[in-house]
């Protein structure tokens, strides 16, 4: 389903408690982003995202991700959003 919704590489971090929350969505980019029909869509994907009130990062798509580095990208956005994760 998530890949006919164009939302394949997409993920949500959610905070778990008595009602999880969506803390933040992240979108991995893969070499499809460079494509203007790609970026066309990723726009209209984020103003959605940004109306309902989720942050979203866009983290280039890899055969590895170095933890800390990631951990650095989200929590500025996870602590803006007054949420811990």
């Amino acid at each position: 389903m998530w890949r006919k919704l164009g939302l394949g590489g997409v993920f949500a971090i959610v905070k778990i408690g008595p009602i999880p929350d969506v803390v933040l969505v992240i979108e991995l980019d893969s070499y499809t982003h460079r494509r203007k029909s790609t970026q066309k869509r990723d726009a209209e994907k984020d103003a959605i995202l940004e109306q309902a009130g989720l942050p979203i990062l866009h983290v280039p798509a890899a055969s590895s991700y170095d933890g800390e580095d990631l951990r650095n990208k989200i929590q500025p956005i996870a602590n803006s959003e007054d949420q811990k994760i």
